[in-house]
């Protein structure tokens, strides 16, 4: 099977829109929306360490590297470990900063704003080298880091209030590719991805119904489908099912059904069913549960069959969250191991 490029930032987007808020409209601004924050910020860092049992208290423990992270146990925006977002007053993003475990700022995106419109959004990043040395009859390490330099260019174009066409151009040091969103009645109906030569790599293609809700998405290479999503809605216009096929030329050679399970009328699947559609045999099932304390959630846990991960929380006053303690939890023997501590620091206007 041909494999998708893996630039598919917009499509992250919009699963992420249709799992929390069920109509898809892309809005290159809506941080605030996807990521529930509350207040007027003005920057958020975060930083995840290892959390450490000593007799019966948790401690911090080591920075830790994004790269070394269980994937598995983390939620929507855990990834984005030593990241800095900075933002202006009216809500929109200033800067984003990626950092070392010292604090060292070795990318950085930068965003200009019109009237609250993101209009360009520029990539710069910087390459590090490694100093090894002896002091004092032990061996250190000193990074060093070149000055930065742009990789990635973002415009965009607006036509009567909506977006006309986004074009992202991606350079670095293994690929040259850009792409082109074409946007209509806000919502994205196809992205294309070409070479240096104008060569079509790939493409998307997003189906929406009547009520601007995404039913169908098709990754395209330059002539056939590739793969293929097809999303169906309950009455509350919340995902209830999706199916996924993997094609090889015009054979289906994997699908799957994903099932959501709701309690009441939350927007929030408590329960995810993975088939694979031929034989209706099960893959996987994903319980989330989640415990309140009055309006703050305290303690949410997603569930493997058995097992699976726990979540505690501590808020500000603002009513955001800076603290969030991941635990694994094991069936046998019936244990909840701490595995990570999440902080984030905000700073408010």
């Amino acid at each position: 099977m041909k494999k998708l490029l893996p630039i598919n930032n917009i499509s992250i987007i919009l699963i992420f829109a249709i799992l929390t808020s069920c109509k898809s409209t892309y809005n290159p601004q809506a941080d605030f929306q996807r990521r529930h924050l509350e207040g007027k910020i003005k920057s958020i860092h975060q930083k995840t360490y290892d959390l450490i049992k000593a007799d019966d208290t948790l401690k911090k423990g080591k920075v830790i590297k994004t790269e070394n992270l269980n994937e598995s146990a983390l939620l929507p925006g855990d990834e984005l470990n030593l990241t800095k977002f900075i933002y202006n007053k009216d809500g929109t993003k200033h800067q984003k900063l990626t950092l070392d475990e010292n604090d060292t700022i070795t990318e950085k995106t930068i965003f200009y704003n019109e009237k609250g419109k993101l209009k360009l959004k520029e990539k710069y990043d910087r390459q590090s080298s490694v100093t090894r040395y002896m002091h004092n009859g032990k061996f250190k390490e000193e990074i060093n880091y070149s000055p930065f330099f742009l990789t990635d260019f973002f415009n965009v174009e607006y036509n009567k209030d909506l977006i006309k066409n986004t074009y992202i151009f991606i350079y670095n040091r293994n690929k040259n590719y850009s792409s082109k969103t074409i946007i209509e009645n806000g919502n994205p109906k196809e992205v294309i991805y070409t070479d240096d030569n104008d060569n079509i790599l790939q493409r998307e293609k997003y189906f929406y119904n009547e009520e601007n809700y995404l039913t169908k998405k098709e990754n395209l290479n330059a002539s056939e489908v590739i793969q293929k999503e097809i999303y169906r809605y309950d009455t509350l216009n919340r995902i209830k099912q999706r199916k996924i096929y993997d094609f090889e030329g015009k054979n289906i050679i994997k699908d799957y059904e994903v099932n959501y399970s709701y309690n009441g009328i939350s927007n929030y699947p408590i329960r995810l069913e993975t088939y694979l559609i031929e034989n209706k045999q099960m893959v996987e099932i994903k319980d989330i549960r989640y415990e309140r304390n009055k309006k703050d959630l305290i303690e949410q846990k997603m569930i493997y069959g058995k097992e699976g991960f726990a979540y505690e929380y501590k808020y500000d006053n603002k009513g955001n969250w800076i603290e969030k303690k991941i635990f694994e939890l094991k069936v046998i023997p019936n244990r909840r191991i701490p595995l990570y501590l999440i902080e984030r620091k905000i700073e408010y206007f």
